[in-house]
């Protein structure tokens, strides 16, 4: 199986980008540090997963984190 994870700015409320460094974005587990906000923002995140099947099947699941100040 292979992961991935984008950020998805256009569907929540903070519009920076989070950087996954020192990370790479293929690992199953990857720490994020939050951003620091005065007021409550939702990150979302979408994991997709890949497997090695012939054809590949693949599956997206958006994870949304809230930021508190």
């Amino acid at each position: 199986m292979s992961y991935r994870w984008l950020q998805y700015p256009e569907a929540g409320t903070y519009k920076g980008l989070v950087s996954f460094a020192p990370y790479s974005s293929i690992l199953y587990d990857l720490p994020v540090t939050a951003p620091t906000e005065t007021t409550p923002q939702t990150i979302h995140f979408i994991l997709k997963v890949t497997d090695q099947g012939t054809p590949a099947s693949t599956r997206y699941k958006r994870v949304i984190i809230t930021v508190e100040p």
